[in-house]
């Protein structure tokens, strides 16, 4: 059974460089075998919803981990700075640190979303749409290296949210 990193109504926070950060679940978080959960609310930035993503390594305590938090900013400008990629990557709102020493990333909420690893498991998507998801996944991928000049370093299937063209 998995664990439950974060009752429902909880409310979680901690600092971003002495910035506050404060964030209430909506439902349950359960700890399986990814590290995203949510939806919850960012009590601190207009109530917007996001996911939660928490980091096992690096540790608050990890000698580069205030490298790491400074390189995933920097990840985040270069996105703020694409048009292309603000469309296709989901934004990231802070980090931070809570009171138990948990390293989180609040990420952006897709509302409607799903991910392509329960798309391409679903026996009601068809071959023209797995294309069609083939081409927005290589689209994805060209703007990451043309103009931004990255590359992802966990790209698998349930790290790809997609969202119905219908709404």
């Amino acid at each position: 059974m998995a664990n439950t990193i974060f009752a429902q109504d909880e409310v979680i926070q901690g600092t971003d460089q002495g910035v506050p950060y404060k964030f209430r679940a909506t439902k349950d978080g359960v700890e399986g075998s990814g590290s995203v959960y949510g939806p919850g609310i960012d009590l601190l930035q207009n109530n917007q919803k996001v996911f939660l993503k928490k980091y096992v390594d690096p540790a608050p305590r990890s000698p580069w981990f205030n490298d790491f938090v400074s390189y995933q900013k920097k990840i985040q400008d270069k996105i703020e700075q694409s048009s292309s990629a603000r469309q296709l990557i989901a934004r990231i709102h802070r980090y931070f640190q809570d009171d138990r020493r948990r390293f989180w990333q609040a990420i952006e909420y897709v509302e409607n979303s799903k991910d392509l690893k329960k798309y391409l498991e679903s026996s009601d998507t068809t071959w023209e749409q797995r294309i069609m998801f083939a081409k927005v996944f290589m689209f994805a991928m060209k703007v990451l290296h043309d103009e931004l000049h990255m590359v992802h370093g966990d790209l698998k299937p349930a790290n790809l949210l997609l969202i119905p063209l219908n709404g």
